[in-house]
């Protein structure tokens, strides 16, 4: 296995819309933008290799929400080398319904500061907890985002996940 240089990147996710209600998730519910399974859209990350068969370390994970609370504002950014689908829509339990054997870890995600243009948070964790990959078949990640507090969103709330990349 080959590491890179060491390069430090940020890359961030394209940006997703949740429904248009203010339904609180519930701890272990999948934060998306459609309650229907077949149209739930992961997060993708694109770029996140710098180059295919070198090692790539996920440094953090930061969230920007366009929402004003950050009340319980915990989540889990669950990765995967492939797209995965789920079996049920936003607002529901999690349940990864394929490749999952494409499942590389997770990233907690804790919103720590609101203002009047939204809320921002990233991860921390103890040393050596994110997950490191070699990817040989895609230069991109896809996340799916969980609660892990009773989080009370904005209607229609956008919501923009970043990734800080070692590579």
């Amino acid at each position: 296995m080959k590491m890179a240089a060491g390069r430090i990147r940020v890359i961030t996710s394209q940006t997703i819309t949740r429904p248009a209600d203010t339904t609180a998730y519930a701890a272990n519910d999948l934060v998306a933008n459609s309650v229907t399974a077949g149209s739930v859209t992961p997060f993708l990350f694109t770029g996140v290799v710098a180059q295919q068969g070198y090692r790539t370390k996920i440094r953090r994970a930061g969230a920007n929400l366009s929402g004003t609370a950050v009340t319980n504002g915990n989540f889990r950014l669950h990765l995967f080398t492939a797209a995965p689908t789920v079996a049920a829509g936003d607002n529901a339990a999690l349940a990864v319904a394929t490749n999952v054997d494409k499942y590389i870890g997770y990233v907690d995600i804790v919103l720590a500061v609101a203002g009047a243009l939204g809320n921002n948070g990233w991860s921390v964790a103890a040393w050596g907890a994110f997950p490191a990959f070699l990817s040989t078949t895609s230069a991109s990640l896809w996340g799916l985002l969980q609660a892990t507090g009773a989080y009370t969103p904005a209607s229609a709330e956008t919501i923009t996940l970043k990734l800080e990349v070692e590579s």
